[in-house]
């Protein structure tokens, strides 16, 4: 039986709210990166990089609010000759980028990921929600136009 809303913990119905308003956000602003209708009540919401293996996440992490890259398929070999590939490219995705990426290969760990964290973003600041969601965009729309650049996610 799925848990209904007034299951949900309050940091779910805080994750539920903020990724309700990103997919608002997204179906405005860039209505092709989601047909994602419900939210999530993860700290986690991806969209899809356009080949299987390859997502991109937007998240609340230790670090902050995070977006990001990541390979995932189920073969790590395939994840890390990605990430390699892509990484062979950094400065030029970093100079279209405009900042430096956080190129992460996670050593011992199937995924690999490109990111950049906002410190200390926490969904728990309701009143800092507008200046995350606004962060959110500009990074995913930077790194979207750095891949492109780079000929996308590389193929194996």
């Amino acid at each position: 039986m799925a848990t209904s809303q007034a299951e949900a913990t309050g940091k779910q119905i805080l994750y539920r709210s903020f990724w309700s308003r990103w997919i608002d956000l997204l179906q405005v602003d860039r209505p092709g990166w989601s047909r994602a209708r419900r939210p999530p009540r993860d700290s986690w919401f991806t969209t899809t990089a356009g080949i299987a293996g390859a997502t991109y996440y937007t998240a609340f992490t230790k670090r902050g609010l995070s977006s990001e890259l990541t390979f995932e398929s189920p073969d790590p070999d395939v994840n890390l000759a990605r990430f390699q590939a892509l990484r062979a490219n950094q400065s030029k995705m970093e100079q279209v980028y405009g900042l430096p990426l956080d190129w992460q290969e996670l050593p011992g760990r199937k995924a690999t990921r490109v990111a950049d964290y906002l410190p200390d973003a926490d969904v728990n600041a309701e009143e800092n929600w507008n200046q995350y969601l606004d962060w959110l965009l500009d990074r995913q729309t930077r790194l979207r136009k750095a891949l492109a650049a780079v000929g996308g996610v590389p193929p194996l």
